[in-house]
């Protein structure tokens, strides 16, 4: 699918969030969270390539000349996981960073073996905000010099009664 971008603007469950001009592409199957994150992600001023499935985003990495700084992949998709897809894109464009999220806790998906301790990790449903904050974290975590290994550091967020995915 193409890249989105918009200028960020104000919105009630869009607040305090610092913008980026990173790429991103973001891997979801359910195609309502996938647009809503893609609304939120360009409302921050990123640039969003978006696939339904993992064997999608290979693709569309494959074909991107540009940079891409940035992986928001859910863990458990048909076909190919999200933990399959960082592993493979990772030896593609090993500089890109990796953000996970799912509707189960991090805690349930490391207990499972599905990811390590120390995975970026997102819990569904989440706030527009906690999914600019979280995106921003990685991205300045990993820029600073303090370059992490993909996977990073487990936040798991829960969102709010309002303005949930």
């Amino acid at each position: 699918m193409a890249g989105t971008r918009a200028p960020a603007r104000s919105h009630p469950g869009f607040r305090h969030v610092p913008n980026g001009n990173e790429t991103i592409l973001l891997v979801e199957d359910e195609d309502e969270v996938r647009a809503l994150s893609r609304d939120a992600l360009t409302m921050f001023g990123y640039n969003v390539l978006e696939a339904n499935r993992g064997e999608e985003a290979m693709r569309i990495a494959r074909q991107h000349e540009g940079p891409i700084q940035m992986l928001v992949t859910d863990v458990v998709m048909p076909g190919m996981s999200g933990p399959e897809l960082v592993e493979q894109l990772g030896r593609l464009r090993p500089d890109i960073k990796a953000l996970y999220m799912s509707g189960y806790t991090g805690d349930a998906v490391v207990r499972h073996g599905v990811l390590q301790a120390d995975t970026a990790f997102l819990q569904k449903p989440f706030t527009p905000t906690a999914l600019g904050q979280k995106v921003r974290t990685v991205l300045d975590t990993a820029s600073r010099g303090t370059k992490p290994e993909m996977p990073l550091g487990v936040l798991a967020e829960s969102a709010g009664p309002s303005q949930m995915w």
